[in-house]
């Protein structure tokens, strides 16, 4: 008893040894964030059903109540073809993770041989005896390469045959039912008997001899059962990188869900933003159509100078001009929701819509921790630790291997006895392997392993560095877009307000329509930007909720 758990105990210490455990990853843990986000009000508690939007991946474009854009996502994460690549991807996944957890558990397998031979005539004795045992190895054990049975019908010598005094011979074949007798002494009575019933048997045995049955059957039934010890781990770790690369292709495809979604997200807003745009657009030409009817009405009536009505004929064609510019760049902003709700372009259509956004309210200090919430930052954490159990994968590869294999069924030549207990076949074999030599192979696949976990570790700390600056910039684009947004708010209104005065007071005579074009000018490039910048608000809104991973904790 205590011989057996000495050996457990020697054999987990090995294994321990042989499994890598490198130093933790240190990666760097601000304390704060540079650009804390201040809100300009303070920020009112969230119920809790708004709160559980926050807290997870899905469905995290809800926060902007539109229910058009609802829509789309729903639809692009059933028909887009980027998450349906992914989807399937971790499926693959899956599926090499249960092949490698296969390994860990024994393999049985039935092997059934039914063999019938014709023997040439002309092959005796020791020939005769190699081509019968050909055909009993089709039974073999794997592994083993010996045959578990030697069927009776390869003994071609009938029992009867037997002399009486004969001593036994090494059959070629299990021996026959009734044993040899041993030689009995001669007595000069019985000479001349028994001289004549050697003579009777030895012609007897050489008849038989003379004419073997040609034919050869061997009929076996025989379940195997064959187990790699897993001495050193080797399986359990490739087994343990499997799922952990299952993992990641999972955050592999949150990481697709979530560009995805925040793509859409973004296209439909620039979309929407293109159609204030146009709207805006829209109402200038008409107002220029108008003043160039004026204009021009008032120039032939000699009550106006050409340059007015040349003014307003160029305002009116720039308008114009840019209205193509933004229609365009409408109509591929929709081909691109096409592709990525997965359908064609020449069939989506998307009616125009105003562009009204409910914005979320940020809390005033988000914590580092909140970088769990990224899918690409927990998938690379999950490679780290599949690339340092193949590192352990490897290192196994410089230990013997024990392989156990057995078997029991039943062999035999006829049909009628298969299945007796009498032909019965039981074999077992332990098989213990160690390279010793492969031109160094075995510790270039170590060392390569121990690369590609440097990489991955690399990577990993790479991929933090990238995620801090994200949700910095995405913070700091919040507050400066928000704080743009309203300047621009403000422009807008002085300008229209320049503009309406303009216009009074070319109606009363006091100015020339030069400044009324210039402010009317100025209205329009202002009103635009301040749906850019509501815009860029937006999305910048949509930056940190990607940067975040889906969500903030509040």
């Amino acid at each position: 008893m205590r011989k057996t758990l000495l050996f457990y105990l020697v054999v987990l210490q090995c294994v321990s040894c042989v499994q890598y455990r490198p130093k933790p990853v240190s990666v760097p843990k601000p304390e704060e964030w540079k650009t804390a986000f201040e809100p300009t009000e303070h920020p009112t508690p969230l119920p809790s059903e708004q709160k559980a939007k926050y807290d997870t991946l899905y469905p995290w474009w809800e926060v902007f109540e539109d229910k058009t854009l609802s829509e789309l996502e729903q639809v692009a994460l059933m028909n887009s073809p980027t998450l349906q690549l992914a989807f399937y991807t971790l499926q693959e996944a899956k599926q090499v993770y249960l092949d490698a957890r296969s390994y860990l558990f024994p393999s049985v397998d039935l092997n059934a041989v039914a063999n019938r031979s014709r023997i040439p005539p002309n092959v005796r004795g020791g020939a005769l005896a190699g081509v019968a045992t050909g055909a009993a190895n089709a039974g073999t054990i794997p592994g083993s390469g010996i045959s578990p049975f030697l069927p009776q019908a390869l003994s071609f010598k009938s029992p009867a045959a037997s002399p009486a005094g004969a001593p036994c011979a090494p059959p070629v074949a299990p021996p026959p039912q009734a044993p040899c007798s041993p030689p009995t002494p001669t007595t000069p009575a019985t000479t001349s008997s028994t001289s004549s019933s050697s003579s009777s048997t030895s012609a007897a045995a050489t008849a038989a001899t003379a004419t073997p049955n040609p034919y050869v059957t061997f009929l076996e039934v025989l379940p195997q059962i064959s187990y790699e010890v897993d001495l050193w781990g080797q399986y359990a770790q490739a087994a343990g990188a499997a799922y952990a690369n299952m993992q990641a292709t999972t955050e592999q495809l949150h990481v697709a869900h979530l560009m995805l979604t925040t793509q859409l997200a973004q296209n439909y807003y620039q979309l929407r933003a293109a159609d204030v745009q146009l709207d805006v657009l829209d109402r200038v030409i008409a107002m220029y159509k108008d003043q160039v009817s004026l204009q021009n009405d008032l120039y032939e009536a000699g009550l106006s100078a050409e340059t007015d009505l040349l003014q307003v004929q160029a305002a009116l064609a720039t308008a114009e001009a840019n209205y193509q510019d933004t229609a365009t760049s409408r109509q591929m902003l929709e081909d691109t929701l096409a592709v990525l709700v997965g359908q064609a372009a020449s069939v989506f259509k998307l009616e125009k819509a105003p562009f009204a956004v409910t914005i979320p309210e940020i809390p005033s200090m988000l914590p580092a921790e909140v970088l769990q919430n990224r899918p690409d930052v927990r998938a690379s954490v999950y490679v780290v630790e599949e690339q340092r159990l193949n590192v352990g994968v490897a290192k196994t590869a410089f230990f013997p291997s024990l392989v156990l294999t057995g078997a029991f069924g039943f062999a035999s030549n006829r049909a009628n006895t298969l299945f007796d207990w009498k032909s019965r076949v039981l074999a077992l074999t332990a098989q213990l392997m160690e390279n010793l030599f492969a031109g160094g192979k075995t510790l270039a696949d170590f060392r390569a392993a121990k690369a590609v976990y440097r990489q991955a570790v690399a990577n990993y700390v790479n991929t933090v560095l990238v995620a801090y600056q994200e949700v910095e910039d995405a913070l700091y684009s919040v507050r400066s877009r928000t704080k743009q947004h309203t300047d621009r708010e403000a422009e807008y209104n002085y300008y229209f307000r320049y503009a309406t005065l303009t216009n009074d007071q070319y109606n009363a005579g006091i100015t020339t329509y030069f400044f009324v074009i210039v402010a009317d000018q100025q209205a329009l490039n202002a009103a635009i930007d301040r749906n850019t910048s509501y815009l860029s608000k937006v999305l910048a809104y949509i930056a940190l909720i990607n940067s975040l991973g889906g969500s903030w904790k509040v």
